[in-house]
């Protein structure tokens, strides 16, 4: 009976674990399928090294953080006068108010914003004055059949002044009905356009331009940059317009065109207002005239248009005529946000050689693809292993160090 070899111990398995020494082994597979396998995953990371990597994305570059800043300059001019009677909606009030010419002054508010300027497409205005009336019936909790529903000196939050305690009649163009009485700015504003068929009173702000100055500066190369190039004129200034084939280097703008851009026309979006975002792109390549570092312009409505509630954009504000007189204001109109994106790179040979180190790198993973294939895939699998993996102890085994038994041909 042959001797049976003692069961190793614990611990002659861990100082295997810690002491071997595990080297790479070169079997030649002559299999043209794998190693037609082998080229193409390899090819395939070159392509990606070269292609993205390298020219795409510009991986033997170094790009430059920068600070960007944005101004705007609108000019335009609006007539209301042919508006008639019945261009209003029923009963409405003070018409001939709506019916004049209006300038930047009134329609840009405020008439200067960081980033971002703000058009007016529809307006309701309201003359007002210290008193007491009645409180607007849209208001909750504000209809009443007597004194009792009304307390004196209550305010609402949602409401236009203090209540006097009093139930009033409410009179056209409001719904007619009974509410609480106020003290304040009277009479409250009628929540409604002045046009019927919810047309914009400022249709025609679509034929306003708009004038932006962008500076970008990248800090890291100490260089700034800006959309108005030193070759343009006051003259040129004044009667291009930005056109992505024709003119995409000028910086003045149709608002209609903008809405054109974006795939919608003021009626969609004059009467109650919305948000318009305009991004200006800048990719330079400074290993180039400077002459190339030109901006791209794109527009993108980023408000939603089908909003059940709180559709749009409106404020309000107010001009005084005196201590106790002032014409209330609630404006609807079009904000546009602007925002700038740069990036500006020039040739830095550590980025190259990182980019193209990491790449190749990628490399071995054409060796593991094949390697899975080979081991487990193949129908002479069993001869790849053995022939792929070989464990020597000279110490067991001195005869294992000759090579002379070793056969350095191709496995097929």
């Amino acid at each position: 009976m042959d001797d049976a070899a003692p069961p190793r111990s614990m611990t002659a398995h861990v100082l295997d674990f810690l002491f071997e020494y595990q080297t790479l082994k070169i079997v030649n597979i002559g299999n043209k399928k794998i190693g037609l396998l082998n080229r193409c995953i390899q090819g395939i990371i070159v392509a990606y090294i070269i292609g993205y990597v390298i020219v795409y994305s510009k991986g033997y570059q170094h790009f430059s953080p920068y600070n960007s800043a944005t101004t705007s300059k609108v000019k335009g001019v609006i007539s209301t006068k042919n508006l008639t009677d019945d261009d209003f909606v029923e009963n409405f009030r003070n018409k001939d108010d709506y019916r004049r010419i209006w300038d930047v002054s009134e329609i840009v508010i405020p008439p200067s914003e960081a980033d971002a300027f703000f058009l007016t497409t529809n307006l309701i205005m309201t003359r007002q004055g210290r008193d007491v009336c009645f409180e607007d019936p849209s208001t909750p909790n504000v209809q009443c059949r007597g004194p009792s529903d009304c307390q004196k000196g209550r305010v609402d939050l949602l409401g236009n002044g203090v209540q006097t305690g009093k139930c009033v009649n409410t009179t056209e163009p409001f719904k007619l009905e009974s509410v609480c009485e106020i003290d304040g700015w009277c009479p409250p504003e009628y929540d409604r356009g002045p046009l019927k068929d919810n047309k914009p009173l400022f249709a025609k702000v679509e034929d306003f331009t708009v004038l932006l100055k962008n500076y970008v500066e990248f800090s890291l190369f100490n260089l700034t940059r800006r959309n108005i190039r030193d070759s343009d004129t006051s003259k040129y200034l004044t009667s291009c317009n930005y056109d992505p084939v024709k003119d995409p280097a000028c910086p003045v703008f149709r608002i209609g065109d903008i809405l054109k851009f974006c795939g919608i026309d003021m009626s969609q979006i004059g009467s109650k207002g919305g948000v318009i975002r305009i991004t200006i792109n800048w990719d330079c390549n400074l290993d180039f005239s400077l002459d190339y570092c030109t901006p791209t312009y794109h527009f993108m409505r980023i408000d939603d248009p089908f909003a059940k509630v709180a559709k749009g954009w409106n404020f309000r504000y107010a001009t005084a005529q005196g201590d106790n007189n002032r014409t209330q204001f609630k404006a609807y109109g079009i904000t546009f946000r602007i925002s700038t994106l740069a990036r500006g790179g020039k040739f830095y040979m550590v980025n190259l050689a990182v980019n193209i180190g990491s790449g190749l790198g990628l490399l071995a993973l054409a060796t593991f693809v094949c390697d899975l294939v080979v081991l487990n895939c193949m129908k002479k699998k069993e001869l790849y292993k053995r022939n792929k993996f070989r464990f020597v102890d000279p110490l067991e085994d001195p005869e294992a160090l000759d090579d002379s038994s070793l056969d350095y041909g191709r496995i097929q």
